[in-house]
């Protein structure tokens, strides 16, 4: 009888049977991500009864892709292996974040063993190893990414590719290629950065065909929406996102920005509270409670929520401006410049901070530093 081990690190575990074949890198949404350094070592003879173990350990380095910081909040890991059953998937809550460009690295390991010496060959382990992240990027854009590696059958003979390439166009068997509602997704994140929200509405529409249960579409469509104006349209795609998942924090958050956005504060502040009991880690509700809070004129509350913000994102540029807006109004100049340069250390074009520190720099009769702002304001203007 067979009898199988796998130790799998960081809650990574195994499930199911497939057939080999060989992918260390892509694309999905704003991260592209590749294998490197990987390798295979085995322990014992197969032709004598004892033991035999062995492992897997690569790198799998991430990078985003879009200039846009994102948040990774869930992830979930499959490993599937031919020649063996599913035990299981797992899957954690994290808090994984990447900064504009960054380039992140992770060691990974996967680990085999059994005690019957015919039980395994190397090249039977080969895994394909699926990880999906779940999280959100600084607009309130949902995101998920799901990474897919085939690890090759001869880790020792593996060279990293010289580049990436991506194929579209016709199927091998003369179609049209679907794409999954993922990537579909995926492309209407693209057209909603590039404010092609007519695109992204018909993206994020598409992914919804696919599957008529995917939050995160009609959270990033209610987004879309709401840019064009289309409140209606956008209540009935965050309420769609909370039939489907009650506790998800995001459509929560956004529902509360809509209501911001038509001067329902009270609705509101209620939707940013329920979204941070849910994810207490999430800078964007803290930013936009800041900023309702503010409209309801409750400044001292509304700095904390700036505050916490920026404890869960130190390199939230917003809640920075936010900040030193809400200083600025409570006489507090030399916080406010502060917080408006930190803002700008961030994001040096950063036009909505330069305009409030030329405005502070104005009324406190300082002509050359304001002066330097305007400058920076009407190049920026320019572009």
């Amino acid at each position: 009888m067979r009898r199988v081990l796998i130790l799998v690190p960081l809650g990574m575990l195994i499930a199911g049977c497939v057939p080999l074949g060989t992918r260390t890198e892509g694309t999905s949404g704003p991260i592209a991500w590749h294998v490197t350094d990987l390798k295979t070592e085995s322990v014992g003879d197969r032709t004598s009864p004892g033991d035999f173990r062995g492992a897997y350990s690569f790198t799998l380095v991430l990078k985003e892709t879009q200039g846009i910081p994102i948040t990774f909040t869930y992830r979930k890991d499959t490993i599937y292996a031919t020649d063996l059953t599913i035990l299981r998937s797992a899957d954690q809550a994290i808090n994984l974040r990447l900064r504009p460009h960054e380039e992140r690295r992770f060691p990974l390991t996967f680990s085999w063993g059994c005690a019957a010496a015919d039980c395994l060959q190397p090249r039977s382990v080969a895994p394909l190893w699926t990880i999906n992240l779940t999280g959100s990027d600084e607009k309130g854009q949902a995101v998920q990414v799901v990474i897919q590696m085939r690890l090759p059958d001869n880790p020792d003979t593996y060279k990293p590719p010289l580049k990436a390439i991506k194929t579209e166009g016709p199927s091998p068997a003369g179609g049209v290629q679907q794409l999954s509602a993922h990537d579909y997704n995926a492309q209407g994140m693209s057209y909603s950065d590039q404010k092609k929200y007519d695109a992204a509405i018909e993206s994020y529409q598409k992914a919804l065909q696919v599957n008529p249960n995917f939050r995160e579409a009609y959270n990033n469509l209610g987004n879309s929406y709401r840019e064009k104006g289309m409140y209606d349209d956008a209540l009935a795609a965050y309420q769609r996102a909370l039939e489907i998942s009650p506790n998800y924090d995001l459509a929560h958050a956004n529902l509360g920005v809509l209501y911001q956005t038509r001067g329902r504060y009270e609705e509101a502040s209620s939707q940013f509270d329920i979204a941070i009991k849910l994810n207490p880690n999430r800078a964007y509700t803290h930013y936009s409670l800041c900023w309702t809070l503010k409209e309801m004129g409750k400044l001292a509350e509304a700095i904390e929520a700036c505050k916490k913000a920026l404890t869960v994102d130190p390199s939230y540029k917003g809640a920075y401006r936010n900040l030193g807006i809400l200083y600025k109004e409570t006489g507090k100049l030399e916080d406010a410049i502060v917080a408006l340069k930190k803002a700008l250390e961030l994001d040096p074009n950063y036009l909505s901070a330069h305009e409030q520190l030329a405005g502070i720099y104005q009324r406190q009769g300082w002509p050359d530093e304001a002066k330097k702002h305007f400058s920076i304001i009407e190049e920026l203007r320019k572009r």
